[in-house]
Order: C-alpha cells, then sequence, then structure tokens
C-alpha cells in the first residue's frame, strides 16, 4: 500500500512538472522577454543564450483516428516535444518547437506539364504519390486574444476564424487561414501600388525670317508596384540528430490566447487530417 502511495505522488509530481495551469484550470505556456541586446536574427541561432534561458514547456500530442481504410493505423507512439516562447518589446513573438523524429522526410516540389486545358487545371503532378513530408503548425484564433470559449479543434468556425502557421519540410513556411474544415487558404496581404508621374514639358519657339519652329517635349514616367498574394511567414528550420528544431516569428499574442499545436510524421504517411495534435495551451504573459 505504501508503495503504491507512493508511486501516485512521484506520478503527480511528475505531472506536474510537465505541465502548469491557472485559476481557471488551463494550462498554460511560460513566454519569456527578451534581452535588450538580444535581435530575432540572434534566435535563428539554436546554441543562442537566450534559449538556454527561456522556460520550456513539454507539449502531449494525440494523434487523429484512421482516414483511409488502408491505415495508416494508430502504432501507439507519440513524439516527444517542446515549445519555448521569447517576446520582444514590439511584441514580435518568437517559437521555437521541437520534436523527436527518427527520420527527415521532405516534399517534393513536383514536375509541371505543359496543359491545353482551362487555366484552373492543375499542373504540377507529384512526383510520388505515396511520399509525404514532415509537416508543423501553430494554431491560433484570428484575433490573436483571449476566448470565452476556444475555437474548434477543426480549423475554427465561421464565428472563430483561426490563423496557421505552417511549416514543411522542404517547402518553407506559409501564413494560412481558415475558418472550418476544408476552408484552409492562404492568407492574402493588401495589394500596394504607388506610382508616381513626374512630366516636364519644355516647349520652345523660335521663329526667324525664315519661320523655323523647335520644339521639345520631356516626359519623365516611374511606376512603382509592389504587390503580394501570400502573407510571409518567416522562420528557420533545423535538422537535429532525433528530430527537428522549427523557429517561427509571430505577431503579438497576447496574454491567455489560446494556441495549439500539430506535427506531421511523413515517414508514417501522415498527412492532411492525420497527425498528431495537441489541445488547447494558453500563452502566458
Amino acid at each position: 500500500m505504501k508503495q503504491y502511495i507512493l508511486l501516485v505522488l512521484i506520478a503527480g509530481i511528475f505531472t506536474a512538472s510537465l505541465y502548469a495551469a491557472d485559476e481557471n484550470g488551463a494550462i498554460v505556456i511560460p513566454v519569456d522577454a527578451a534581452a535588450s541586446t538580444t535581435g530575432i536574427d540572434d534566435l535563428y541561432n539554436l546554441n543562442h543564450p537566450a534559449w538556454a534561458q527561456a522556460k520550456e514547456t513539454a507539449l502531449h500530442f494525440h494523434r487523429t483516428p484512421p482516414l483511409y481504410n488502408d491505415g495508416p493505423y494508430d502504432d501507439g507512439e507519440r513524439p516527444v516535444a517542446s515549445v519555448r516562447f521569447i517576446r520582444f518589446s514590439d511584441k514580435t513573438l518568437v517559437l521555437r518547437l521541437e520534436w523527436s523524429d527518427s527520420t527527415a522526410d521532405q516534399f517534393e516540389q513536383g514536375v509541371r506539364y505543359p496543359d491545353a486545358g482551362e487555366s484552373h487545371v492543375y499542373k504540377t503532378h507529384t512526383s510520388n504519390t505515396n511520399q509525404f513530408g514532415d509537416s508543423a503548425c501553430l494554431m491560433a484564433p484570428k484575433s490573436k486574444t483571449p476566448m470565452p470559449a476556444y475555437p474548434s479543434m477543426m480549423m475554427g468556425d465561421i464565428a472563430n476564424p483561426v490563423d496557421l502557421f505552417f511549416w514543411q519540410a522542404g517547402r518553407g513556411f506559409s501564413l494560412l487561414q481558415a475558418h472550418g474544415r476544408a476552408s484552409t487558404a492562404a492568407a492574402a496581404a493588401q495589394t500596394q501600388t504607388q506610382t508616381q508621374t513626374q512630366t516636364q514639358t519644355q516647349t520652345q519657339t523660335q521663329t526667324q525670317t525664315q519661320t523655323q519652329t523647335q520644339t521639345q517635349t520631356q516626359t519623365q514616367t516611374q511606376t512603382q508596384t509592389q504587390t503580394q498574394t501570400e502573407q510571409a511567414l518567416n522562420g528557420k528550420s533545423f535538422r537535429q540528430e532525433n528530430g527537428w528544431a522549427v523557429i517561427f516569428v509571430l505577431p503579438d499574442l497576447s496574454a491567455s490566447t489560446p494556441v495549439c499545436f500539430a506535427i506531421w510524421d511523413g515517414a508514417k504517411q501522415q498527412r492532411d487530417g492525420l497527425k498528431y495534435y495537441s489541445l488547447w495551451y494558453e500563452i502566458q504573459s
């Protein structure tokens, strides 16, 4: 009996060390403040002292049920994962997400073939349809503020849209938006067009005994157009001995903003909704 009680106490202590809950029962992730001498580029170095000082929070992942009749099925394994957050004075938030993965699987770019069909026809073909890459994602409400009720885990909903900060091995980073299942799309940035036109016209007319007319016209036009179709997401990924470390540069997520995470293991045929996922955490001030 005493041994049983001791085991329960040890389990309770271990669990408490992994997760910290606030007075409302929310599982919180601490955020460290960046030193005034530290820049964002410094944090692309995994060995920078700021990372050693930042509090590390372990993540707990579940696996979605099988989506296809032929599998892959749940093997019971889960990645060992953790996060660290550092906030700068301008509210920029830098996330370091690490997880175990014994294989490094990258997405191939695909091959583009000429196609005489309509412009919307898909022209980029996957080289190997049974190969998938490793990926990771942080999901947060689009408002990036505390929520009276967390958004749906199924990519949010109409009333509570979400932002998806997404990384794919071999493809890089992208910012996506969603408001429910099958609604994921790239986050569009505003198109800015600046046109500056300077026109100088000089006309000189000279009339002499024999009528001579000389006209000089100089017109100078400068047009500068900046167009972005997708909003950029900055970051950097590192392949480590036993897995991945990915740095995300995020906009401000105010205190108590809910966030959750997802990881895809390409070697296990994970893609789309087939993945490891966490429940909601809250960002601490």
